[in-house]
């Protein structure tokens, strides 16, 4: 059986969830329903989330995912180790191996080219995150030697 156009118009919706499980150590992750797909996209997987025009793209370790949205619906549920590195577009700082030369470098090989003031500015952010990350860790070590 066939779908009519009408019906295919109605299905092209998406919607958004954000869920921290019982038990999953507070996995997050957004629920996305494009045409074609409904699927599950961990937050810790996502490399890049972009927005062009009314889709928003997520890029991640294995593909990208596109749908329609609003990237205010995203953005308050996205956690410290997301930066906002320019209007409708968040990186995951976690993900990110290097910044150097202009290019962001994240651990699966993906390469952004980005201008001089955001590069400085995505430089700048991933060092204090890992330098904070870095002295809450040795903290919690400390306190566990106690």
């Amino acid at each position: 059986m066939e779908c009519s156009q009408a019906s295919l118009k109605r299905i092209r919706f998406h919607s958004l969830a954000f869920y921290r499980g019982i038990g999953m150590k507070n996995k997050s992750f957004l629920a996305v329903q494009t045409r074609w797909e409904s699927t599950r996209v961990d937050l810790d997987d996502i490399l890049l989330i972009e927005r062009r025009l009314r889709k928003v793209f997520l890029v991640t370790s294995e593909r990208l995912i596109s749908y329609y949205d609003k990237i205010k619906h995203i953005e308050p549920l996205l956690g410290e180790n997301y930066m906002k590195l320019l209007d409708g577009c968040f990186i995951n700082l976690e993900r990110m191996e290097s910044a150097k030369e202009g290019i962001l470098r994240f651990d699966t090989g993906f390469e952004l080219p980005v201008s001089s003031r955001n590069f400085a500015k995505a430089k700048r952010s991933h060092h204090s995150y890992y330098r904070t990350r870095q002295l809450r860790e040795s903290g919690e070590a400390q306190e566990e030697s106690n």
